[in-house]
């Protein structure tokens, strides 16, 4: 500063700051020189040392005044922090507000900071950057489902300012855009499937909260639209996600279909995949079954198929299962059989001679057999019958003897007739009355001469009988008796030929035969025990070894030697013995009596 030639007498430094602690951070000073050189030191430079300063200059002569502005630019201040103003699927809309100084420099630019909400920001590779001219922005390139971080800073000609609080932003759902992948379906019964899957693809996450599933189904090459299974989202849904699909048609050919939703809509569907439940028994028997005769041994079945709905899976064939019917004869396991044939028809062979058989037809697939028709009954046809099972020849007196007889065990049709043979070893033959019906033979007996060893004599009874009384004999002497029984088939061969002779001292002896009977619960039940002898000889019954009291309660003994049991119980049941004597011998037959309810 030039002086004029005189001294300056004062030199004063003014400042428009009028806080007395700035103040005193300046430092006023001078300098000496060619001139005089007044100097304002300031420390450190900050925003707020921007400010007017003033310099005031006097001497006698008169004084002088310079103004200087100074001005400190620093970075700007710190954006407020960022705000959610709109949000879709891959955008958000953000808005802030501005740093509450720009740092005396205008603020060029914001940056716009994003990272994953797993990431940090100290991995600065993973951060984007956006840039934008002011306090808000449309952000787009978001993933769909995603959480992010976000923070903005201020740009000037200075700098970056500090970043704002990070505010935590959230994208919407989309619905997937790929389908599944590695659809798996696997038969785990007759009626249901079991479908494993994996995730849809994605570049983002791979398990997205809130993802579910459809798992669609129809039956193959039908019209029918897609029945849906919903998987709904959860752990296992999401790592190890599988449906079993249930109550579905057997051995049936299913497309399946799986697609992924989640809160926004459904995804594509996987091509279908065609996959079939497991084969299983038939449902239904065969139907329409019958059968008819084709001979005394042979019966001839006939059916037609379960409907292909019923069958489930693929037809092996079909099993006959068939046993006879013994109306006086408990069941027995040997007694049923079993044929197995491919046809809706087939033979039955082997059988018994007319005897009625209970038949069912069942069809069967690899899984076993399936339902059994209702049973159909048939009589296979009349043959000639065999031999009676037992005879007896008993001394009636001098001049008779009373023949008796079991029926054939097989009769092998109805019983029309009985042919009483005689032989008459000495051709010994009594009058022409000898051979007319004897008492109790219960019908006339029509005579024919028969051949034979020795000649003899045949009478014809009815097929409902069972004893013939043969009168008129040569006392004394031994006679042959055999019997044989006819159907309308034919004659049966003869049954034991046995041997006696009539006698006037004839031992007591029973006309009846041992058997085994069944008496039905609540019906009743009669035994029958006919004797003969000379003379007329005792009877006694015994139940189990002990005597019965007759014409009391339910039991009585009637004036022919039969024994009725009314009403039978179950404690009825066991052994009924009939035993004869007089002075010349003794008979017993035993009757072994089952009660079946």
């Amino acid at each position: 500063m030039n002086n004029g030639g005189m001294t300056i007498r004062d030199t004063i430094l003014n400042t428009t700051s009028s806080s007395s602690s700035e103040s005193s951070r300046l430092t006023p000073g001078a300098e000496e020189g060619e001139g005089f050189r007044s100097v304002l030191t300031v420390p450190t430079k900050t925003r707020h040392d921007s400010q007017v300063f003033f310099c005031l200059a006097s001497n006698i002569y008169g004084n002088d005044t310079k103004k200087i502005n100074l001005i400190v630019q620093e970075v700007p201040g710190t954006p407020g922090t960022p705000r959610v103003v709109g949000s879709g699927s891959r955008a958000v809309n953000l808005t802030w507000t501005a740093p509450s100084h720009d740092g005396n420099s205008p603020v060029s630019l914001y940056r716009i900071l994003i990272i994953n909400s797993t990431d940090s920001w100290m991995n600065a590779g993973r951060i984007r950057a956006v840039e934008v001219s002011g306090p808000g922005s449309h952000i787009p390139g978001l993933a769909p489902a995603h959480a992010y971080l976000v923070r903005v800073v201020a740009v000037n000609g200075v700098g970056t300012s500090q970043p704002s609080q990070e505010v935590r932003v959230s994208t919407a759902h989309e619905p997937p855009t790929l389908p599944p992948t590695n659809v798996r379906v696997i038969p785990i019964s007759s009626t249901s499937l079991r479908v494993t899957w994996q995730p849809p693809e994605s570049p983002g996450p791979r398990h997205r909260p809130g993802l579910g599933y459809y798992v669609g189904y129809k039956v193959a090459n039908s019209s029918e639209p897609f029945r849906y299974h919903n998987l709904e989202a959860s752990a296992a849904a999401l790592y190890r996600p599988e449906a079993t699909l249930k109550g579905l048609h057997k051995f049936t050919s299913y497309l399946i279909t799986v697609q992924a939703f989640n809160a926004a809509g459904a995804g594509p569907r996987t091509p279908p995949l065609t996959a079939a439940t497991e084969e299983d028994v038939p449902s239904e028997p065969p139907r329409d079954a019958q059968c008819t005769s084709l001979s005394s041994t042979s019966l001839l079945v006939r059916w037609t198929p379960p409907p292909p709905s019923a069958i489930h899976g693929v037809l092996q064939g079909y099993k006959i299962i068939y046993r006879p019917v013994h109306p006086t004869r408990f069941f027995h396991p040997d007694d049923l059989k079993e044929k197995t044939v491919s046809t809706v028809s087939t033979p039955l062979l082997g059988l018994d001679r007319y005897t009625n058989y209970s038949i069912t037809v069942t069809a069967y697939t690899r899984r076993g057999d399936g339902v059994r028709s209702s049973p159909i009954y048939c009589i296979t046809e009349e043959d000639v019958p065999g031999p009676v099972e037992a005879v007896k020849a008993l001394a009636v007196d001098s001049q008779s003897v009373l023949v008796a007889w079991r029926p054939p065990s097989q009769p092998n049709g109805v019983i029309t007739k009985y042919t009483v043979h005689v032989d008459q070893p000495d051709q010994q033959v009594g009058s022409p009355s000898w051979g007319l019906p004897g008492p109790h033979s219960g019908v006339g007996a029509v005579w024919e001469v028969g051949g034979g060893e020795g000649g003899g004599r045949s009478w014809v009874v009815s097929g409902g009988e069972r004893q013939y009384l043969v009168a008129g004999l040569v006392p004394a002497t031994t006679f042959g008796f055999s019997v044989r029984a006819s159907t309308l088939v034919g004659d049966g061969p003869p049954g034991l030929h046995v041997t006696q002779r009539p006698r006037p001292d004839a031992p007591a002896a029973i006309a009846s035969f041992s058997d085994k009977t069944i008496a039905i619960w609540g019906e009743e039940l009669r035994l029958a025990c006919r004797v003969v002898g000379s003379p007329t000889p005792s009877r006694i019954w015994t139940f189990n070894g002990k005597g019965i009291p007759h014409n009391q309660g339910r039991v009585k003994e009637y004036p022919d030697g039969s024994l009725l049991v009314a009403d039978v119980k179950a404690r009825d049941a066991g052994n009924y013995t009939c035993t004869t004597t007089n002075l010349h011998g003794s008979d017993a037959i035993t009757y072994s009596v089952t009660v079946q309810a």
